[in-house]
């Protein structure tokens, strides 16, 4: 067994990150899926239209079947696209939210070698989210006499507890 005492905090954060985390992955799984199946009767569609065409032209047929094959078709491929878009956008805010919650806990502050290993991220990765937020303001850096990059949480991000007077 192990010594060190539960935290609770740490514990609800991953468990509400994980929960996001299948959250994303199930919508973007049954969106996709839905995309592809749209593609499908699509890319059907269109082979009908171009086999009626091959007997006999008819005009009607045509632009029926190919209508019936370009509207699913783009629909799906447009769908495709979204999801993908939108799991990586949810992702990136996810990630954000555990670098902030993390420095919280961290007297708020912290360097990219740090969050990677606290948050098992490549290291080139936590820069670039470091340096977002950064851009973003939300974090600030101080560089120590040895060179080393601090990120500190902005002024206001801090959660000062202090009353005020």
């Amino acid at each position: 067994m192990s010594d060190s005492p539960i935290n609770l905090n740490e514990l609800g954060d991953k468990i509400q990150f994980k929960t996001e985390e299948v959250g994303i992955t199930l919508g973007n799984f049954f969106q996709t899926g839905f995309g592809i199946f749209a593609v499908t009767v699509g890319a059907v569609c269109g082979g009908v239209g171009i086999s009626i065409m091959a007997e006999e032209f008819q005009v009607g047929w045509l632009l029926f079947t190919s209508f019936l094959g370009v509207l699913p078709l783009g629909t799906g491929i447009y769908l495709v696209r979204e999801s993908a878009k939108k799991a990586r956008l949810r992702r990136e805010e996810m990630l954000e939210r555990k670098i902030v919650k993390s420095l919280l806990r961290q007297n708020g502050t912290t360097t990219s070698q740090q969050m990677a290993i606290q948050l098992a991220l490549p290291l080139p990765v936590a820069e670039k989210k470091l340096e977002q937020l950064y851009g973003k303001g939300m974090l600030n850096v101080q560089v120590s006499d040895s060179g080393v990059l601090y990120y500190e949480l902005s002024e206001a991000m801090k959660w000062d507890r202090k009353k005020i007077g």
